[in-house]
């Protein structure tokens, strides 16, 4: 039964989507995004791993930025992720959109690729494998104009079993971009993910002496060195970007999902388990030189959010709205002069694990409610109190329905 409502209130917010328009919120100006955007996912980046020694290259960006230290992903596979990043809908328990829904049903769902094509930009989708047609049926159906993958590489560029290699990849997104785009207005979504992927093995003999963990043990030391190499390969394309894009540009990089890091025992595979090592990963946002002055550049936020706020954060910062998203802006800590309306977030933090009978966390911090769904228990757990989560008091589902509800129900 829990199942078959999430799944029923979920079409509903989708049905409303879609029959719904982002709105001028007085006057659309995306100055504060720039000419050139950049979304960069980072694959299986964990928020228990953010720190000097396995991510120095996102926090050296970060001093140009904003950094959300810890924010829930809202599902633990990529383009459930994506889906909730760029199109602001929330997490579903059953299949991704491009699966459930046909292109001509998703026509109408505005995601920001078509809300920023309407504003005169190239929605351009750059994927770090070999062409893979559920990706492009993605970013088609959301409005990319193109998707770009090994049509942009040079034969002799490194390739693993997960894609090209980041580094090499990301040079060849800047000469693309320079020989076909120049001067114009772009936003751009990097999907890779060859390094900090399964099985978590260094494959890059030049950083083998620099790796945190030079001769691992644990599954966790094996995350943190392939963590530390992508970090590395987007310290990189962080210079691409402020070399050339930075002064009417801006960056956000954020991961798809989690990858637990064996907090809780024999936790270490994303489909399983639904702690809150599942689903924590980071996220930066670097305003456009032109623009820093009007944001708190440098500064660290606490405070959780999730993916679907992004969003309306994005929407916020062009002067945009929309009535029916379920997520909640979070501009007001990215700027300096709104700090009277930073709050603690209001909404209850959804993520799904749809695996192993499926599991729904609902989060308002520092409570936590983790629905399961076979089980039909609800587990309450006080995070402050209880960071470990191994002391919940347990429930019946139905007593506590009524909060899955109220996160379903329209706030504006």
């Amino acid at each position: 039964q829990l199942r078959n409502d999430y799944r029923e209130l979920y079409r509903k917010n989708i049905a409303a989507l879609r029959s719904d328009a982002p709105t001028a919120a007085g006057s659309i100006d995306p100055a504060l995004m720039g000419d050139v955007i950049f979304f960069v996912k980072q694959e299986s980046l964990n928020g228990f791993l953010l720190g000097p020694r396995i991510t120095p290259q996102l926090l050296r960006a970060s001093r140009d930025g904003i950094l959300i230290s810890k924010l829930y992903a809202n599902s633990i596979q990529s383009l459930r992720g994506y889906e909730c990043l760029l199109c602001g809908v929330p997490p579903s328990i059953a299949g991704v959109l491009v699966d459930d829904y046909a292109p001509a049903e998703l026509k109408n769902l505005r995601c920001l690729p078509k809300i920023f094509r309407s504003l005169g930009y190239h929605p351009l989708y750059f994927f770090g494998g070999s062409r893979n047609a559920r990706i492009v049926h993605f970013a088609e159906s959301i409005g990319f104009e193109k998707v770009l993958a090994d049509d942009i590489v040079r034969p002799e560029d490194v390739k693993f079993d997960w894609g090209y290699r980041e580094d090499v990849f990301f040079t060849r997104i800047h000469e693309y971009l320079q020989r076909h785009y120049t001067n114009e207005k772009l936003f751009i979504f990097i999907d890779t993910g060859a390094t900090n992927h399964t099985p978590f093995e260094v494959l890059d003999d030049s950083l083998l002496d620099k790796i945190p963990f030079p001769r691992p043990k644990q599954f966790n030391e094996r995350l943190s060195n392939t963590t530390f190499v992508q970090d590395t390969y987007f310290g990189k394309l962080y210079d691409i970007y402020a070399r050339n894009y930075a002064q009417r540009g801006s960056l956000l990089a954020v991961s798809d999902h989690a990858w637990p890091v064996m907090m809780h025992k024999d936790n270490i595979y994303n489909e399983r388990g639904a702690y809150e090592e599942n689903f924590l990963i980071p996220l930066l946002f670097v305003p456009p030189v032109s623009e820093r002055e009007r944001f708190a550049t440098g500064a660290m936020i606490e405070r959780r959010f999730s993916q679907m706020d992004v969003f309306p954060t994005v929407l916020e910062l062009i002067g945009m709205k929309q009535k029916d998203i379920l997520g909640e802006s979070f501009a007001p800590w990215l700027l300096t002069a709104q700090p009277q309306r930073r709050a603690v977030p209001e909404t209850v933090k959804i993520s799904i694990q749809p695996y192993g009978g499926g599991f729904i966390s609902a989060v308002r911090y520092p409570e936590k409610y983790l629905f399961d769904v076979l089980g039909r228990n609800v587990k309450v757990y006080d995070l402050a109190k209880d960071p470990q989560e191994q002391s919940p008091a347990i429930h019946d589902v139905k007593s506590y329905m009524p909060l899955i509800r109220d996160f379903f129900r329209k706030k504006n």
